[in-house]
Parts: C-alpha cells; sequence; structure tokens
C-alpha cells in the first residue's frame, strides 16, 4: 500500500509554515521545502538562495542537495567544502566518498584514499513494500522457442533486428561426445557446442534453422557464449584454447571475428594457464567489453570482468567488485547499457541453480543489484538473458522440465505494464500545498521496480490528465506539483495524471486533495477590532456596526469558531453601577450577533465593569479620551 505522503503547506499569512502527513502536524522550514522544489526542477540558483538561509539546520540530505546545486553552477569550491564536512560526519555514504574525490585533483593522494573509502562501504540496500504484487499483474508469457531441438539450444545472439531477425544460437555438435575437465567451469561435464544461424521470428518466436554451417566460424573445438556488435560488424565468443595448459587442462578463451571476412579470428585476452575467460558481452557505445573469468584474485568461483576496447588494444581486465560478485559463480553477464547489466549466479544457494539479476551502476564500478522475479526465474537454471529493445522481446537460456533438450531458448513479449496507486495530500485553504521531494512518481517507482526489477530499463515521467477543479495546479513531469485552491467553501478536490515510459502510458492515476479542519491563528483574529459606547449608554453606535458585520461574516465562515465577548466601563461611576452596565452592554453586542450567524450557541459574553482599564492614570486626572477607551467590548475568538 502506498504511504502516507508527506506535503508541505505555505501559509499567506504567516511566517513559519507546516510539514504535514496525513496522520500529524510537524513544524519544518519553509525555505527548505522550496529548495527541495527548486532543486528537483533544476532551478539550483533558486534552490541555493533557499537552503543557503537555513545552511546551519540543514538536513545531510538537503546540505547534499547544496552541494549539488553548486556543483551545477559551477561553483566547485563550496561544493567541495561542503563534501568535506559531510564525508567526515558520521552520515557519510559511498556516493558521499565518490561525490568528494570526483571533486579533488584527479590521481592525487587525498582523491585516492576517499576512492579507497567508498569501495570498502557496502552499499544501502532499498527495501521494497511487501504484498504489493496483486498491484501490477505479471504481464511476462515465457514461451519455449518453435524449433528447439533434442540436441539443447542456448545462447541466443542477435545479428539483426526486423520480424525475422537473423541470429547465432549455440547448439551439441553432430558429433559430440562427453569428455572430463579439471579447470574449473560452471559444469564439469559438458557436450562440445559450436554456433547454429537461424531466423528468429519475434512475433511467435520460431527458430528455423538456416544452411549457413558458419564455417569460417565454427571448428573441432568448443564454440561458447558469445555477443555482437552491430557498430563494426564484429562478433566476440567464447572458444576453447588451441593448447593444454600446465595441468594438462584445455581452458576456455575469448576470441573474435568481423563477420563474413574471412581468416579474420584471432585472440583478444592473454593466453591463459589454469583459468578461462568466457561469456563475452560488448557495449557497442562505450567498447566496454564484460567476460566472466576463474582467473586468480577474484572473490571465488567464475568472477564477472570488463576490459575496455581501445582499437586493437584492451585495457587490464577490472573485477567488478563485492556488489556483483561473490564466492559463488556470476557468469552470462548482459550489458544493456552503460548503467545496467544482467548477469547470472548461483549465490542463492538453490543446489547450484542459475538465477538472473540485474545490476544497476550507482557510481564507477558499484553496482545495485536485485534478482529478477518468478515471472522470469524459475527453480532451474536460467541463465544467458538479454532484451532486444527494437524488438521489444527479452530471451534466455534455460533447462525447465518443459524443454526439447538439456537446455532450450526461452523468449517473452517485453512491454511491462505502468501502474501507480492513488495518493493523498492535505491542504490548507488560502495556502499553496508544495509537493517535492514526495512526488507523485516517487512511491510509483518504489511500487514498480520492487515488482518487476526490469521497470528499471526505460525512464519514468509523469503528465497530468486531468487537472483539479477547484484550484491551480503546476505539475511537472518528475511528479513535483504545486496546488492552490481558489473555493473556500470545497473540502476535497482531485487531479489524475499518467506515468509515461517510452513504451506505454499507464491508465490515469488519481490524486485526492483534502482540505485540513480549518484553523484560525492569532494574528488573524486581532484584526476584529473592539467597538466603543456613549457615556453611561449601552446601545451600539451606528458607526461600529460595520466591525460587527465583519465579525458577523467571519463566523458564519467559520461555523466550528466560537466567540466570547468582554465589555468595560470606564471610572466614573460606583462599582455596581459600573458592572451593571458593563453587562448591559455586552448583552446588546451579543444580541445582534447572535440573530444574524448560524449556531448562536457559541457565542457568550460577561461584564466586567471598570475592571482593565487602558488609563495610567487616576480617575480624576484621565481625559475624556481615555475614558473613551475603557467604554468598550473586546472579542476573543476560539476553537
Amino acid at each position: 500500500m502506498k504511504r502516507k505522503l508527506v506535503v508541505f503547506l505555505v501559509f499567506n499569512f504567516y511566517n513559519f509554515f507546516v510539514f504535514s502527513q496525513l496522520k500529524d502536524l510537524q513544524i519544518d522550514s519553509l525555505n527548505y521545502i522550496w529548495g527541495d522544489y527548486y532543486f528537483l526542477n533544476s532551478k539550483y540558483e533558486k534552490s541555493i538562495s533557499k537552503y543557503k538561509l537555513n545552511e546551519g539546520n540543514l538536513s545531510i540530505d538537503r546540505f547534499r542537495n547544496l552541494a549539488k546545486s553548486y556543483i551545477r553552477t559551477n561553483n566547485i569550491e563550496k561544493a567541495k567544502s561542503i563534501y568535506e564536512k559531510i564525508t567526515k560526519s558520521n552520515k557519510a555514504t559511498v556516493l558521499d566518498y565518490y561525490n568528494y574525490a570526483n571533486l579533488l585533483p584527479a590521481g592525487s593522494n587525498l582523491a585516492m584514499e576517499y576512492i579507497e573509502k567508498a569501495i570498502k562501504l557496502p552499499l544501502k540496500k532499498v527495501n521494497y513494500s511487501e504484498n504489493v504484487s496483486n498491484v501490477l499483474p505479471d504481464e511476462y508469457v515465457i514461451k519455449n522457442a518453435q524449433g528447439n531441438s533434442e540436441k539443447g539450444d542456448h545462447g541466443l545472439i542477435f545479428i539483426d533486428n526486423k520480424i525475422d531477425s537473423k541470429v547465432f544460437f549455440l547448439s551439441e555438435q553432430s558429433n559430440s561426445k562427453e569428455i572430463k575437465t579439471r579447470s574449473k567451469k560452471v559444469k564439469s561435464r559438458f557436450p562440445i557446442y559450436n554456433f547454429y544461424e537461424a531466423n528468429f521470428n519475434s512475433e511467435i518466436f520460431l527458430i528455423e534453422r538456416t544452411k549457413n554451417k558458419l564455417k569460417n566460424l565454427n571448428s573441432q573445438f568448443q564454440e561458447g557464449y558469445g555477443s555482437y556488435n552491430p557498430l563494426n560488424k564484429t562478433l566476440y565468443f567464447t572458444r576453447s584454447e588451441s593448447r593444454l595448459d600446465s595441468n594438462d587442462s584445455i581452458q576456455l578463451n575469448i576470441y573474435s571475428t568481423i563477420l563474413d571476412k574471412k581468416n579474420s579470428i584471432k585472440l583478444i585476452l592473454k593466453k591463459t594457464n589454469k583459468y578461462s575467460n568466457l561469456h563475452p558481452s560488448i557495449n557497442s557505445k562505450s567498447n566496454r567489453l564484460y567476460f566472466s573469468s576463474n582467473r586468480p584474485g577474484g572473490y571465488g568461483g567464475m568472477d564477472i570482468y570488463y576490459v575496455d576496447v581501445l582499437g586493437d588494444k584492451f585495457t587490464e581486465p577490472t573485477n567488478l567488485g563485492p556488489d556483483i560478485n561473490s564466492e559463488y559463480n556470476e557468469s552470462f553477464p548482459y550489458s544493456y547499457n552503460d548503467s545496467i547489466l544482467f548477469y547470472s549466479s548461483d549465490k542463492a544457494d538453490r543446489g547450484g541453480k542459475f538465477d538472473i539479476y540485474i545490476a544497476t551502476k550507482v557510481i564507477s564500478n558499484r553496482w545495485s543489484t536485485d534478482a529478477l522475479k518468478e515471472n522470469v526465474n524459475s527453480k532451474s537454471d536460467d541463465f544467458s538473458f538479454g532484451i532486444n529493445q527494437k524488438l521489444k522481446i527479452g530471451f534466455l537460456s534455460s533447462d525447465r522440465q518443459d524443454g526439447m533438450g538439456e537446455d532450450d531458448i526461452y523468449a517473452f513479449k517485453f512491454n511491462p505494464r505502468l501502474a501507480g496507486v492513488e495518493d493523498f495530500y492535505q491542504y490548507k485553504f488560502s495556502d499553496t500545498l508544495i509537493v517535492a521531494k514526495n512526488g507523485v512518481i516517487f512511491n510509483d517507482l518504489e511500487l514498480i521496480h520492487s515488482i518487476d526489477p526490469l521497470q528499471k530499463l526505460y525512464k519514468k515521467t509523469v503528465i497530468l490528465k486531468s487537472p483539479p477543479k477547484s484550484g491551480k495546479i503546476v505539475f511537472n513531469k518528475n511528479g513535483t506539483f504545486l496546488y492552490k485552491s481558489e473555493i473556500d467553501s470545497i473540502y476535497k478536490d482531485s487531479f489524475s495524471y499518467v506515468l509515461k515510459s517510452e513504451l506505454k502510458n499507464s491508465e490515469p492515476i488519481t490524486v485526492h486533495l483534502r482540505r485540513l479542519k480549518k484553523q484560525v491563528n492569532e494574528v488573524e483574529l486581532e484584526q476584529f477590532e473592539s467597538i466603543f459606547f456613549d457615556f453611561d449608554k449601552s446601545d451600539i453606535l451606528s458607526k461600529y456596526k460595520e466591525r460587527l458585520d465583519k465579525l458577523i461574516k467571519f463566523l458564519n465562515k467559520h461555523p466550528q469558531v466560537s466567540l466570547e465577548l468582554s465589555s468595560y466601563t470606564d471610572c466614573r461611576g460606583s462599582d455596581s453601577y459600573n458592572l451593571g452596565l458593563s453587562n448591559r452592554r455586552n448583552k446588546s453586542v451579543v444580541n445582534y450577533i447572535k440573530s444574524r450567524i448560524k449556531n448562536p450557541e457559541r457565542v457568550s459574553g460577561k461584564g466586567y465593569g471598570e475592571k482593565n482599564s487602558l488609563s495610567k492614570n487616576s480617575c480624576f486626572k484621565t481625559s475624556e479620551t481615555e475614558h473613551q477607551k475603557n467604554r468598550r467590548t473586546d472579542f476573543k475568538l476560539k476553537l
């Protein structure tokens, strides 16, 4: 269920503001909230001006926002100063260390020191809400591709992106025999595989093998999982090395070839000894090649590494670190884009079974990881996962029980559903409701990412569908908004928005706006001035009826407000006479008001004679002007 949302109310006539939830009201600084709003909407000069007004009391998150605002406005020294303070606090995070290091001179000892600190710190894991799966039903129907063979087919590679796409995949050689190996592999016994070419129909998931034997690619040795770069028509793939290592074992390594070019196969990583490199995945935009290896120095089992392709050269392999790698096996990387990587791991300890994970880059070589849900992962081995963005399909390999062979190719339509949950905010009439860091999209993303991590592949924005009927709204695509009620007699309002990605839009999502119980501040109550009387008289002077009529109008507008009247006399006359005169004055005003308002029982009053005199002089020295000020009735409003 969607969390109760924080709302912010700007008071036009107060010099403070209220930070509100549906359950309680708390005091916070108005400048903070405007600072959040401006920061989230990229108005960094304004966010700086608001945050700086209360800089000494900023929360750690807002302090970070201030530093980022300085960076966006190219004030690096001030940003550096803030991050220096944050990193020395006990609330510093991985991102704080990296951000501070990036502001320091590149390669300096201090920068490297903070990068080392960042590497050692664990990333904070997001704990999503429970029991929300019924909100976003599973729309992925995983199907066994037609055309899988009994020998086992797996490792689908798209060469083009047509409805009938040219693909490569792996299948057992016709003369393959099971062999034993002493090298550390995902499996200790395996058949020998070669590449096969086929046409893959992305509408009905049909694999139709072609007659192309791929003689320029296949060998009598093992060919393994690969990745294709369409920009330079280069296929990166796994193959057995042609020699025995010092353990008399044949290891696997990564090769490349330019398709349709004879004799272009070449080894791209150094020859190995007692370990293998396999499962390459190329990011065609960044030329970063991910792969698996059980090389020394890893975290245990197979780890995932990367190298950057620099023409015909490659950088030294970099381990992706403990966010992804573990003492178990991490293999079958698939680079979706610069910041998202899929891979398989048996770290869930399900008897050696592989599950598919999604890793999202947080910063540098730090990653946030989630296992895909049971609508994709099964109780069997699931691996060699990928998403074809242009064809909008997902594909994987698995040894599920419904397969034709040991491993089969599976596919599904990738068209994830978008949905959100209704929001509830409270507002106060005549005040601007500011919704900043807890905007409507915040909870929608939390919801759908918890149900389906694949939703992280596409950026979401929001667009206004139906505006509120009783107020004006400024609605931003990041889910922040400003709302101002315009009709005092309306206690509920609403509007709707649509969650949008490049694939589809959600159904309209409703935001409910509920007016807070009306409250009256003392500053407002002081606007109702006292009325005065002639000497020894209790009737209401006509010149003061306008004041009473304003008060009456206010009481009719706020039926929950009660009124207490206090009436007085000047000092001339006996105490008993003056007490009676003040009560007569009080009664005349009470009756005037009661006869003109709803719920007249909320009006009461009392006379106090010559008490509470406003004159500092003795009665004989009091001027007529001062006597007039004491012949009065005062008003006190109460809730």
